[in-house]
């Protein structure tokens, strides 16, 4: 499959699936495969395991480009408030938040292209006076 060594699915993933009454969820799923390896093939991609334990809607995986590029490909089950991501990663264009370099979005799948950041410390182990000024902060950028 080109640029996927071997195809992993995410827990988190998974477990959501398989609690979702919704029968297009699961076929979408059985797809990710074929979705995932098309799209490393069109943005020549060498792709790590996904991230464990995951999201919920999306496999999400380190990616090298050919010219030896860290990303992060993330391909999810299309959903509310998810549609607007990509917009809203562009308008922010990596200040404050990862930039975006590709995106595509058909049928139940919407994909993106993301620079791939190192986080030091989340934002969830910090008190919460200081998560709320982190956050102004950011909106201000």
């Amino acid at each position: 499959m080109g640029g996927v060594a071997a195809f992993g699915l995410p827990t988190n993933l998974v477990d959501s699936v398989r609690s979702d009454a919704s029968a297009e969820r699961g076929e979408w799923l059985s797809h990710l495969p074929t979705i995932v390896g098309e799209l490393a093939g069109r943005w020549s991609l060498r792709l790590a395991p996904p991230y464990q334990p995951g999201g919920r809607c999306a496999w999400v995986a380190p990616a090298r480009t050919a010219t030896g590029q860290d990303l992060v490909l993330k391909v999810g089950w299309r959903h509310d408030e998810a549609d607007d991501e990509a917009a809203g990663l562009r308008v922010w264009a990596g200040h404050g938040a990862v930039r975006l370099y590709a995106s595509e979005v058909f049928g139940s799948t919407s994909a993106l292209l993301l620079e791939r950041c190192h986080p030091g410390t989340t934002l969830a182990a910090l008190p919460e006076p200081d998560q709320d000024e982190l956050v102004a902060w950011l909106l201000r950028l």
